[in-house]
């Protein structure tokens, strides 16, 4: 995309921003390759060996690695479902049962194995969960339809959350070939042009569940946090290519006889742009850095992506006001990591959903929000909210039938 990208500090170590740097280069070189093969280097390179535990032998590291990634990956404007299999990984040793399937993870990391969470259940009027399985002889059945599944169509194993369909009900998480029968997969399209996809399971027949009980409950509540936080990671990404186009812009767009960077106005712009995104990545950072360390992080997390999510859209928006009708060509690349912005503001969250689940934890707790000035929230503030993360829909405009092993 040419020009000099502004240079901007290390958060995460010297490391971590070498790996971003080349992550961004090697992805915008391979942009138009198929997915699968893309899926592939990524693992050549061991790019997916943070999908590994560190009792698995991966990277100490790992949880660092992947924000990065994430980031990178927004930065380049491609999307790959790198940012499905960290969670998947993620669920399955949040669940329990990460030894257990060892071997999924492996060949997760290698590159032989491309497997993503199907979590979000189609909206019901009572809230419900549409997914159940049942006994069915020596077996069991799965039924039920899920939404927003990252690469569901490229995917060789879908990780399912559902919940028995019998006396308690309680949440378990089953393993499903996506080549199974009665799997049905219809693309979503969105603003953003993301690979997500609807999945229906019409009497599927399953092994029994990998595990059931309040510990899938609880890595459930997870996942949806960790997605959230990976997803202003990419948003940072995505804030951080836009700003490089607008100052090479600015640079070499004239007017009145000399570049248009030099008018304070266009400037005013620019700085704008670089203190949303400071501030973004700062959370981020944070957040990343909690998570690393195994410390609570919903707060951080919350924070990061209620900043993100608004913020990166908004810087966005000024650098289309800065490059003027050159940033609405299909042929350069604004619009695209715009829409992109639009898709990931909403996905796990938006800036109401997040700010309602730090009210909730401001209501249970209120020295969370504290500050080393004596501040603290109102008692009564949050207004007896409880900290929750609504379903993280994005915006869809059509579906396309597809079914079968395709």
């Amino acid at each position: 995309m040419g020009g000099v990208p502004v240079e901007l500090p290390s958060l995460l170590g010297e490391e971590q921003e070498l790996l971003y740097r080349n992550a961004v280069r090697f992805l915008r070189e391979r942009r138009e390759a198929d997915r699968r093969t893309l899926w592939r280097e990524m693992a050549a390179l061991g790019w997916l060996d943070v999908c590994l535990p560190p009792a698995l032998d991966g990277p100490a590291n790992g949880v660092l690695s992947a924000f990065t990634l994430a980031e990178a990956q927004g930065a380049a404007g491609v999307q790959t479902p790198f940012v499905a299999a960290v969670l998947v990984t993620w669920l399955l040793r949040d669940a329990g049962v990460a030894e257990q399937r060892r071997d999924l993870l492996i060949d997760l990391a290698a590159g032989r194995v491309l497997a993503v969470p199907v979590v979000v259940d189609a909206p019901l009027p009572d809230r419900s969960q549409t997914s159940s399985f049942t006994r069915a002889g020596d077996g069991w059945r799965l039924d039920g339809e899920k939404l927003f599944v990252e690469f569901a169509v490229a995917a060789d194993a879908l990780l399912v959350s559902a919940v028995t369909g019998e006396g308690e009900r309680e949440p378990a998480l089953v393993l499903v070939p996506r080549q199974a029968e009665g799997v049905r997969v219809e693309t979503l399209r969105s603003a953003g042009g993301d690979y997500q996809d609807a999945v229906r399971f019409a009497s599927v027949a399953i092994d029994a569940p990998l595990a059931a009980g309040a510990l899938v409950a609880e890595a459930l509540e997870r996942l949806l946090l960790h997605g959230a936080a990976l997803r202003a990671a990419e948003l940072a990404g995505i804030g951080r290519a836009a700003l490089d186009l607008t100052l090479d812009y600015v640079r070499i767009r004239s007017q009145f006889g000399r570049p248009i960077g030099s008018f304070q106005a266009v400037q005013h712009h620019c700085a704008d742009m670089l203190r949303d995104l400071t501030a973004t990545r700062l959370l981020v950072a944070q957040a990343a850095w909690r998570l690393h360390e195994g410390l609570p992080a919903a707060r951080e997390i919350a924070m990061a992506k209620a900043k993100a999510s608004e913020a990166i859209p908004a810087l966005l928006r000024l650098a289309h006001q800065v490059t003027g009708g050159v940033g609405y060509y299909r042929d350069y690349p604004l619009e695209g990591y715009y829409r992109r912005a639009i898709d990931a503001a909403a996905s796990y969250g938006g800036p109401l959903e997040h700010r309602r689940l730090l009210a909730g934890l401001a209501a249970q707790n209120p020295a969370l929000l504290r500050r080393d000035d004596g501040h603290t929230v109102p008692d009564g503030a949050a207004g007896g909210i409880r900290p929750s993360i609504l379903r993280p829909f994005p915006p869809i405009l059509e579906r396309k039938g597809r079914s079968g092993g395709a």
